[in-house]
């Protein structure tokens, strides 16, 4: 359940960046933030489904 909040925050976030007004570099920083994030979840919730099937 967490992991599916900030997925939601995450993209939503995402959508909004573009109508914040930051600077350039501050813009960049967070995209690449929110992309790295993005990634670790989805590793991470790839590793628990894999973990879960081989229970199984």
């Amino acid at each position: 359940m967490f992991k599916h909040r900030v997925n939601a925050i995450l993209g939503f976030f995402i959508i909004l960046m573009p109508y914040l007004a930051f600077p350039l570099l501050w813009n960049n920083l967070f995209y690449v933030v929110s992309g790295v994030v993005i990634v670790v979840f989805s590793f991470w919730s790839l590793s628990e489904a894999k973990h879960k099937d081989a229970e199984k």
